[in-house]
């Protein structure tokens, strides 16, 4: 899957099958929000969301940010997830 970070509208994209999905974030000073994961029902169910998730939080680890969910997408993959909660930062 290949995934490009569009910085200038603050999100991840994947194309395929000729529909974009995408998950929005906010940079704060020491986080990433994740405020919004978008999938088009015609690509729905091909692991696509989970895959832009995990890029996320890789990208976050790589850049020393803490994650902040503001999504429930994301919300649901670190109820399944659990491994990823060592990077959250709670909502202050």
């Amino acid at each position: 899957m290949n995934i490009i970070h569009n910085p200038a509208l603050s999100r991840f994209e994947m194309t395929t099958d000729g529909e974009t999905a995408q998950i929005d974030y906010m940079l704060l000073d020491d986080a990433i929000a994740i405020t919004h994961t978008r999938v088009p029902a015609k690509i729905e169910g091909k692991g696509i969301g989970t895959a832009l998730v995990k890029h996320v939080f890789a990208y976050a680890k790589e850049k020393g940010l803490a994650v902040k969910p503001y999504c429930s997408f994301v919300v649901d993959f670190l109820n399944k997830n659990e491994g990823y909660r060592g990077q959250l930062k709670l909502h202050e």
